[in-house]
């Protein structure tokens, strides 16, 4: 497996907003750098993550949108259904699929058990491995929901009734 087959984006946001400049018209990672604002060099970063989730594709330096692109940016950011179709991408992922089967099962995969599972396959530094063990567990709390804040705690409505909680 090549290095670049492991996604180096931490943030799916950032991945969602390189497939949105693909569907308004930027071909090239040259174009989605321009547009998003981010460099060059993580422009590719980003959009190699979206070829790995099926996001989007390459002919040899253009870029497209596929199916499940348009599926993501048909969602709200931060929803259920983008929840969906990001489960829905890493499951299709053949690259996620040999090196992180599990990364979305009910007992996640330990960061350093990930981290050698990477180094293994990619021959990148294991330091390198494990940055991107880390951002795929991030992927997997985002995904999950598990990066939603808590809900509030209720307050007591008056005096008498916090006394009554703690009395």
């Amino acid at each position: 497996m090549r290095s670049l087959d492991v996604p180096q984006a931490n943030d799916l946001d950032t991945v969602r907003a390189v497939a949105r400049a693909v569907k308004l018209g930027c071909r090239t990672p040259q174009e989605v750098a321009d547009h998003t604002g981010y460099s060059l060099r993580h422009a590719r970063y980003r959009l190699h993550a979206g070829r790995v989730l099926g996001l989007v594709r390459f002919e040899e330096d253009t870029v497209s949108l596929t199916t499940l692109g348009e599926r993501l940016l048909d969602t709200q950011t931060h929803t259920q259904r983008e929840r969906e179709v990001f489960f829905d991408a890493v499951n299709r992922s053949p690259v996620l699929q040999i090196l992180v089967p599990d990364l979305l099962s009910r007992d996640p995969p330990l960061i350093d058990d990930l981290s050698e599972r990477i180094f293994a396959e990619s021959q990148v530094s294991r330091s390198t491995a494990r940055r991107r063990a880390g951002g795929l567990l991030t992927w997997r709390r985002r995904i999950l929901g598990a990066d939603a804040p808590p809900p509030p705690e209720p307050e007591p409505t008056d005096a008498t009734e916090q006394l009554t909680l703690f009395g």
